[in-house]
């Protein structure tokens, strides 16, 4: 029994722990592989950006509308005044947001400042 236990013993320590570490080896090489590939989909140009960078290119234009009268109910019934006279697309404007502010205001957020253009020019 004892030779047995020895002969084990012997086995784990060369042979078993070689292909362990083969094994370990190939699976870490896939990842590498994998996160190699992913990561140059987000490089831009070799260059990874900034934290300051990706936040700086996304500014969204804004548009605060007020109603003319300074005691004007809700800003819901501005927001849906607003609604109800302008066809967003109809005049091409892609609105991404659209809040509720105080003193009847409303904020209207779009894609860039051409189409804020157009929203000022059709109030």
């Amino acid at each position: 029994m004892r030779r047995v236990m020895h002969e084990f013993q012997i086995w784990k320590e060369t042979e078993l722990e070689s292909l362990v570490l083969k094994a370990v080896r190939n699976e870490v090489q896939k990842i590498t592989n994998v996160l190699s590939a992913t990561s140059s989909c987000n490089m831009d140009a070799g260059k990874m950006k900034s934290y300051s960078e990706a936040a700086s290119n996304g500014r969204e234009a804004v548009i605060i509308v007020r109603p003319r009268e300074e005691d004007a109910s809700s800003s819901e019934n501005t927001k849906r005044d607003i609604k109800n006279q302008i066809d967003v697309s109809k005049m091409g404007v892609g609105i991404t947001k659209m809040k509720k502010a105080t003193n009847g205001a409303v904020v209207i957020g779009c894609e860039n400042k051409t189409q804020i253009e157009r929203l000022k020019d059709k109030f």
